[in-house]
């Protein structure tokens, strides 16, 4: 019996890049298009929300986004719960629970089978190890040591300059993401010529690196920004006109308008 979700709740914060990429997935996967309740729970880091004992016991961790999943229980009186705290989880879990709404952001892996056809699972392979191989340079080498809470902690406890040292992190994490795409598959996005979640990660940190200064992303990493065969902010932000970013579809969607409102991802 497959699995199905009855609802979504996003907890999210809105200048908070992980949760920007939750927020896009929901958007490219139009999963307000297929009548599930999605219902966002803004977190206001500012108030220090995220460490109260209500949002701790739904994330130890204390992070932002947390997805929670009501799963359909017909044979139970109450419906099964998941909780899911990390970012590519959740982009997981959502291919796995709505495999018909495209497109699937973490391609799929090849099945080994005596009659599959050995090119095709080649090449399979290799497109989601390069998703996932941009998709965690992002998430392990750029975004946590660039965090808003350790440029504050850098400037506050330590006398240093955090927003210098965030950009120093997003300098070198662009500049290694520039070269993986010029060796990787030519496209109109990060691989190949479909979106994934190496754009989806990628969107709020070109925004992040923008906000401690780094504005001339497109000149300085040009397939990153704005080149012709990669240019995976702009192309992303194409596929989401801005119309249609109504409080409905990415409440308090500050991340992605700001973005969007830069000419340097505008033609």
């Amino acid at each position: 019996m497959p699995i199905r979700a009855t609802a979504l709740h996003l907890h999210h914060a809105p200048l908070s890049g992980c949760s920007a990429r939750i927020r896009i997935a929901l958007h490219l996967k139009r999963l307000h298009d297929i009548n599930l309740p999605i219902t966002y729970h803004p977190v206001n880091l500012s108030a220090s929300d995220h460490h109260t004992p209500a949002y701790r016991s739904l994330n130890p961790n204390a992070s932002i986004p947390t997805l929670v999943v009501e799963l359909d229980a017909s044979q139970q009186k109450q419906p099964t719960i998941i909780t899911i705290t990390q970012s590519l989880a959740i982009i997981d879990a959502l291919d796995t629970l709505f495999p018909s709404s495209p497109p699937r952001l973490i391609p799929a892996p090849p099945f080994a089978s005596s009659s599959a056809d050995s090119s095709a699972a080649a090449s399979l392979l290799r497109r989601r190890a390069a998703v996932l191989d941009l998709v965690a340079l992002v998430a392990c080498d750029v975004q946590p040591p660039a965090n808003k809470r350790w440029r504050d902690a850098i400037t506050t406890d330590y006398g240093g300059d955090g927003e210098a040292w965030a950009r120093r992190v997003y300098e070198r994490g662009l500049g290694a993401y520039e070269e993986l795409l010029a060796t990787g598959e030519q496209g109109r996005f990060s691989v190949g010529d479909g979106v994934s979640a190496a754009d989806v990660f990628l969107v709020p940190a070109v925004e992040g690196a923008m906000r401690v200064g780094l504005c001339e992303v497109g000149r300085r990493w040009p397939r990153v920004g704005r080149g012709r065969h990669n240019g995976a902010p702009r192309r992303i932000m194409r596929s989401i006109p801005f119309s249609d970013l109504s409080i409905r579809d990415l409440p308090e969607s500050v991340t992605l308008s700001a973005v969007i409102k830069t000419n340097e991802f505008l033609p």
